[in-house]
C-alpha cells in the first residue's frame, strides 16, 4: 500500500497517514495500521 490512509470517528476526529514507500513486510504494514489507530483513538 502506497499513498494515504484516511479515517474519521463519529465525533468528528479525523486523521490521514501518508505512506511514501511500500511496506516490505506484514509487520511494516501493521505499523501503518497502528499509526492510524493511535491517531484516531487517543
Amino acid at each position: 500500500m502506497r499513498g494515504t490512509r484516511n479515517g474519521v470517528t463519529e465525533d468528528g476526529r479525523a486523521a490521514t497517514v501518508a505512506v511514501t514507500a511500500l511496506p516490505g513486510t506484514g509487520e511494516a504494514m501493521q505499523h501503518v495500521i497502528d499509526a492510524m489507530d493511535t491517531a484516531l483513538c487517543r
